[in-house]
């Protein structure tokens, strides 16, 4: 699956790279992302990264792949709004169904 990820010799510490597909927990949904959203706060804190690979991004849009395992939160093909303090920057990331809100069509 393919991330923006931090890298501290990429030029603004980002770049483009394949990376495992993310392993939800048992109250997290499996999203496959949309849209993300940009914000001063994790664009301030990338420098504050400490490890290369590891993928920014705090909000993001998109369906519902995978339902979390406990029966919590949506279920699959459910448009999403999710937060997260990592991981918004890929194809596809894991959210606790606590921090997910269905969206609008």
């Amino acid at each position: 699956m393919r991330a923006i990820v931090y890298d501290p010799h990429a030029p603004a510490n980002l770049r483009f790279d394949d990376v495992a597909e993310p392993a939800p927990g048992e109250s997290q949904a499996l999203i496959d992302v949309h849209a993300i959203a940009l914000n001063f706060g994790e664009l301030h804190f990338i420098d504050a990264m400490r490890r290369p690979g590891e993928i920014p991004g705090w909000d993001s849009a998109g369906v519902v792949t995978a339902a979390a395992a406990d029966g919590s939160g949506p279920p699959v093909g459910t448009r999403v709004v999710g937060f997260s303090g990592e991981a918004g920057w890929a194809e596809r990331r894991a959210v606790s169904t606590d921090n997910l809100a269905e969206l609008p069509e």
